[in-house]
């Protein structure tokens, strides 16, 4: 057995995405065989019965399961003839099931989309100024290895609790969406978009650094964080006319930040072609994506 020096999450990230090689045969034999050396044994000793797998581990557990048959542990070799057994199992058995499900996360993305697309463009249309924040949450790498997706759910209630209560940074807050994914090098990350009231609230950069500090605390320390509303980065998009993050006027855009822009940079929250960053692991009933409602008793200037 080849040990492994990466950590469950990139486990997981790797079984993903050698499956859907074997599917799509973009792989060769003896490069499944080579990984499944690195990855198998890892994998089924990290397994947690209670967790809900993507269908892509699903097939990579139970191929290796059949393929080892009785093997020991420690006496398993991942031979030509073994791995021929696994990548046929994989091909017989699961190539229609993920197939599906990957088109499946595609139209959910889609649908999640035009949800936020409408969602947003409510706000906009209610408001006469709004202050666009986006902050990606996520763990710093030398303790990603040190997460669970028990704590990665933990710590995501938590900030939703205080979206909803609209403490502290999150004060004056008229809006909201957050998107979470998985991926090799990022690991459990969370992209959070939120929206404020623009007479209450002005200093986005500020605002954005105070979201990521507030993560840093509900993690414990843990936690890392990108403000999308620092300067240099907003000046990527400043250049192409494409920024929409910060003020937002509705009547007369100010450096070119427009609701559509603004609208445009959030769907990436919903991107259908992002399925390497779907979620391999969750907990049963957890969300993958959501945002606040427009019609709510307490938004002002609504008739009911």
């Amino acid at each position: 057995m080849t040990v492994s020096t990466l950590n469950i999450n990139q486990l997981l990230c790797q079984a993903d995405r050698l499956v859907k090689d074997i599917i799509h045969q973009r792989i060769n034999i003896s490069q499944v065989s080579i990984q499944l050396k690195t990855l198998y044994l890892p994998i089924v000793y990290n397994i947690d019965f209670e967790l809900c797998y993507s269908q892509s581990i699903k097939a990579f557990i139970g191929s290796g399961y059949v393929a080892a048959g009785d093997c020991l542990p420690e006496e398993l070799v991942w031979d030509h003839l073994r791995t021929s057994y696994f990548i046929k199992l994989i091909q017989d058995s699961y190539k229609l099931p993920i197939i599906s499900s990957e088109l499946q996360f595609q139209q959910q993305e889609q649908n999640n989309r035009l949800s936020l697309q409408e969602y947003l463009s409510c706000l906009f249309n209610h408001y006469a100024k709004l202050l666009v924040v986006r902050v990606d949450l996520g763990y710093a790498k030398e303790t990603m290895n040190q997460v669970s997706i028990y704590d990665f759910e933990a710590h995501l209630k938590t900030l939703r609790e205080l979206i909803s209560n609209k403490n502290t940074c999150f004060e004056h807050l008229e809006g909201f969406a957050w998107a979470i994914e998985q991926g090799f090098d990022r690991g459990f990350h969370c992209h959070l978009l939120l929206i404020y009231q623009g007479n209450d609230r002005q200093k986005d950069t500020y605002l954005g650094q105070m979201v990521g500090e507030k993560w840093q605390a509900i993690t414990n320390g843990f936690g890392s964080y990108f403000n999308c509303n620092d300067p240099a980065y907003k000046r990527q998009f400043a250049h192409r006319n494409q920024l929409g993050l910060g003020m937002v006027h509705r009547d007369s855009p100010v450096n070119n930040v427009t609701a559509e822009n603004a609208i445009n940079m959030a769907l990436y929250l919903a991107e259908p072609n992002k399925t390497d960053q779907a979620m391999k692991v969750t907990i049963q009933g957890m969300r993958s994506f959501g945002h606040g409602q427009y019609r709510t008793s307490k938004r002002r200037g609504l008739s009911s």
